[in-house]
């Protein structure tokens, strides 16, 4: 394999010193994280203080952004994998690719895990989406940008403490059919699957119902031995600012301490399997005025996190908690041993209690220094700027796990079905705790930004302009995983009276995942302003501010995988054939054919809006925005033929339009004691696929050009066949398997009589919403406060297909509450009123496939946070200040599936419900 670096860029330095040549800049100070509320690229709502992020209770800065800056989409995570730290996804203003949405978070200038603060560290949350401040990030700008500005000291002294305390408990929590509803379930399955004998007969259910004997007919819901009643997060940090006229400071002590909802995981003294996340940050931030012309600024990070879980994987033990029946078997036999089956070859809560712990320990550290000399010597207003970030992670696995032994009990009946015994059988093997540990993943950054800038005011006129250039490299531990960047950008800002604003941008910016020919492409922007407020004709006692504003450029995204451009061989199983028994060998063999023409993926974007005030008191925004992005990867298999026999290459021809709306709104005033800030957001985004290459289709209906991305598609229900004669008498044959009655009837969409995949159609919205808004509440009067964060989406559609849960008993799983009591499923009694298929034992490829009898409306209304303070305002003792308050998040939901959490309907770790009580004292 080819590792690229940052020598093969160096070659192309030329070509970047003669657009430097040609390039008056201005850098926006948005690159270093400064970006001013009144230039064009912010409107209202664009910006989150650290107070307002403060109200959440979160232990990750991420998941309390949910509705709080306009046009920023922040989705619920459930990696089951980290279930304790799973981290919001983000999109801004939707998503215009197949490939990598996910915007560039930047901490103080330097792109970097928005994780690895902590909430109380943040000063603000800025998103800039605009096409002036994406072109300033050039090949990694098109998916938008996150500004994260980080607490700064200031003169004097001042230190702050906060702790609070929270109780977690699961929010709707899917329930499981108990044994005697499982046992009926499964006879009337088997009834209508034409299987006999019954799985349980009529003494057998009433065994179940009546606990006769719990160790041969038992009933254990797996869930609530699982889970306890609650979990607990401590949260500390201490803060301390303060300095002098030449130097300040900014330090923070940041401690949490999460554990989970388990049960069963202090069973042995070796060791604790609870789901447990502790971690520790220490922040100094640092401000010295070497000399009257030279600034220094300097922020340290380190951040020590530990993890731990159950030696089993999360996601395989929720997995065995659904799909596992209350009848299958106990949780422990009569002798003491772990229940088990030679079906079920897996005990939930043995796999959380014997199975010993892995421990996952990452260490972080980040630094990066900012020295600013002015240059008025040469000239007022010249002044350079070096900016160095390092950036050091490593994440280790420690494990101590063993394997356990588990019991078959079977029950041993008479001629007359009454108990005469049980059968025993020993299965599995009990191990001791064995020890390993495994580096995980490395990841090291390193960013270096040069600038040469002038800022200058000539009477009515103001000039910012810059020349930066910029370096950096990610390096993740393995093979082939360097990821380098160089960009020399050159921007101008121009501001006539305080009227009139003209920014302007040059960038011609280099990554390493293009071939050598493509590594740098030329990505300009213009925007341009007017503050008609500021006009001497403007004249009004109602509106205080008006701002028109409209941007145009392009920028880019390389964030798709390495050396696409060349094609390797490697190692393939069972690929050659030899030996008079033509047996299967491996060798080396051909990958995917090189991608031909590998472009950037291009951005090119349009915004026009305005800002304005209101009777000192009112603030409102609006903005359209359109996109068309070009040059994305898409498979190549549709129009390329695989006759050669290996794997034809993708294309970068793929293209999608992007457009909505933005609104944003506040009010805010003083009454005396009692004062109200009330705002909230709203964005529309609908986006289009121009060309996903997808190849000839038989009908026009069958192309998912025209539709958006992430558009369920399946097919559209009639029905279900109520008899064995409709069946056999139907003019249109389903081509998914025998039907019985009771399978669901598709429209046949092209009329052929037949029903296949050339019946695909359309459904409903995306799993992406095209609209999401927030609404944000505080309420303040003689030191009490009342803080409520509220967030929705709608126009998505979600589809459920979690086996167990949604999908029941097919392959010996479980059957839940859902499928039984808030929906009917057919039955030859429900003919008139089912919604949903019968009851299967088996696969079934008719009823368990995608159409919309599995998609449901997913929009929702959530209470986020609610916090309830009181702030002392007579200091207590000497300069002492205290508040103290109550927090509640997710406290209710408004939404079309009450089973569940809509963010969290599949088979996943409980979205918790938390009641937080906390102090904050200010010296």
């Amino acid at each position: 394999m080819v590792n690229k670096n940052v020598t093969e860029m160096k070659k192309y330095i030329t070509k970047i010193n003669i657009i430097c040549a040609l390039c008056i800049l201005l850098f926006q100070n948005s690159y270093a994280q400064s970006v001013k509320i009144d230039t064009i690229s912010l409107h209202i709502g664009d910006v989150v203080n650290g107070k307002t992020l403060n109200q959440s209770i979160e232990t990750n800065p991420a998941n309390a952004l949910f509705g709080q800056i306009s046009g920023l989409y922040v989705m619920q995570s459930n990696d089951g994998t980290n279930v304790l730290d799973n981290q919001a996804s983000f999109n801004i203003r939707g998503i215009s690719t197949f490939g990598n949405s996910a915007p560039l978070v930047l901490v103080d200038g330097v792109e970097r895990d928005i994780a690895t603060l902590s909430i109380s560290e943040i000063a603000n949350v800025r998103v800039l989406k605009d096409a002036v401040s994406s072109a300033l990030y050039g090949v990694s700008g098109a998916n938008g940008v996150i500004l994260i500005t980080t607490k700064r000291g200031h003169k004097g002294f001042n230190a702050t403490a906060n702790y609070k305390f929270s109780i977690n408990t699961p929010f709707r929590l899917p329930k499981m059919a108990d044994a005697a509803t499982y046992g009926n379930m499964v006879n009337e399955a088997m009834v209508l699957d034409g299987l006999t004998p019954f799985k349980y007969s009529t003494k057998e259910l009433g065994y179940l119902k009546d606990g006769t004997n719990r160790e041969l007919y038992p009933n254990v819901d797996w869930i609530d031995q699982a889970y306890r009643a609650y979990g607990e997060t401590h949260q500390a940090d201490v803060q301390f600012e303060g300095g002098g006229d030449k130097f300040t400071f900014y330090t923070a002590m940041s401690y949490g301490n999460t554990i989970g909802l388990l049960n069963a995981t202090d069973l042995y003294p070796q060791y604790n399997s609870q789901l447990r996340k502790v971690f520790l940050n220490l922040k100094a931030n640092m401000d010295a005025q070497l000399t009257k012309t030279t600034h220094l600024k300097v922020n340290l990070l380190a951040k020590l996190t530990e993890q731990n879980r159950p030696g089993t994987g999360m996601q395989t033990i929720i997995n065995e908690l659904y799909d596992t029946p209350s009848a299958a078997f106990p949780v422990q036999t009569g002798l003491g041993k772990w229940g088990g089956s030679n079906i079920y070859t897996h005990n939930p809560i043995a796999d959380i209690a014997d199975r010993g712990t892995v421990e996952v320990n990452r260490r972080t550290l980040l630094a990066d220094m900012t020295l600013n000399q002015k240059l008025d010597v040469i000239t007022p207003g010249l002044y350079a700027e070096l900016n160095v970030a390092y950036d050091n992670m490593a994440n280790y696995n420690d494990s101590r796990t063993r394997n356990y032994e588990y019991s078959y009990v079977m029950p041993v009946l008479d001629e007359n079905g009454d108990i005469d015994g049980c059968y025993r059988k020993t299965l599995g093997t009990q191990t001791e705790l064995g020890w390993g540990s495994t580096l995980n993943t490395q990841y090291m950054h390193t960013n270096i930004i040069g600038k040469i800038g002038y800022d200058k005011v000539f009477g009515k006129h103001y000039l910012k302009s810059a020349i930066l250039y910029q370096q950096n490299t990610h390096d993740i531990n393995g093979r082939n995983t360097q990821r380098n960047r160089q960009s020399l950008i050159a921007s101008v800002n121009y501001n006539y009276n305080n009227k009139y604003y003209l920014d302007g941008v040059l960038n011609y910016s280099g990554t390493s995942s293009l071939p050598e020919d493509e590594h740098f492409n030329f990505l300009p922007a213009i925007g341009a302003g007017w503050i008609v407020s500021n006009e001497d004709f403007f004249s009004s006692n109602v509106i205080d501010y008006l701002k028109v504003n409209t941007s145009y450029g392009i920028s880019g995204s390389d964030l798709f995988a390495h050396d696409l451009e060349t094609q390797y061989y490697g190692i393939g199983g069972g690929k050659y054939f030899f030996t008079d028994n033509n047996t299967a060998f491996s060798g080396i063999k051909e990958g995917d054919l090189a991608v031909q023409d590998l472009k950037l993926e291009k951005s090119e974007k349009f915004d026009i809006g305005f800002d304005i005030k209101l009777l000192k008191k009112i603030a409102l925004s609006a903005t359209y925005f359109y996109e068309d992005r070009t040059n994305i990867l898409v498979s190549g298999s549709p129009v390329i033929s695989s006759v050669i026999g290996i794997g034809v290459s993708n294309l970068s021809t793929g293209e999608v339009k992007n457009h909505g709306v933005e609104l944003a709104a506040r009010i805010n005033d003083k009454l005396g004691k009692f004062s109200y800030d009330i705002s909230g957001n709203f964005t529309y985004a609908k986006n289009e696929i121009i060309n996903n290459n997808e190849g000839y289709k038989p009908f026009d209906y069958l192309y998912r050009k025209g539709n958006s991305l992430n558009q369920y598609y399946g097919l559209l229900s009639d029905g279900f066949y109520n008899s064995q004669d409709e069946i056999d008498n139907a003019s249109v044959t389903q081509s998914f398997g025998t039907l019985r009655p009771g399978d669901v009837k598709y429209v046949d969409q092209n009329d052929d009589n037949v029903i296949n995949e050339d019946d695909v159609v359309r459904l409903g919205y995306s799993s992406l919403p095209e609209i999401y808004y927030g609404v944000n509440v505080n309420l303040e009067y003689s030191g009490f406060s009342l803080a409520a964060q509220f967030q929705g989406v709608a126009n998505r559609d979600i589809y459920l297909n979690a086996s167990s849960l949604y999908w029941p008993l097919k392959n010996n799983t479980n059957i839940s509450e859902w499928y039984l009591k808030d929906h009917v499923r057919w039955t030859p009694e429900t003919v008139k009123t089912a919604d949903l298929p019968r009851l299967t034992t088996e696969a079934n490829a008719n009823n368990f496939r995608k159409s919309d009898i599995w998609k449901v409306n997913g929009n929702f209304f959530k209470l986020r946070n609610l916090q309830i303070a009181y702030e002392f305002k007579e200091k207590l003792i000497n300069k002492l200040k205290v508040k103290v308050y109550l927090t509640g998040s997710n406290l209710f939901s408004v939404d079309n599936l009450d089973y569940a959490d809509p963010e969290n309907y599949g088979r996943a770790y409980p979205t918790l419900r938390s009641y937080t009580a906390g102090v904050k004292i200010n010296f």
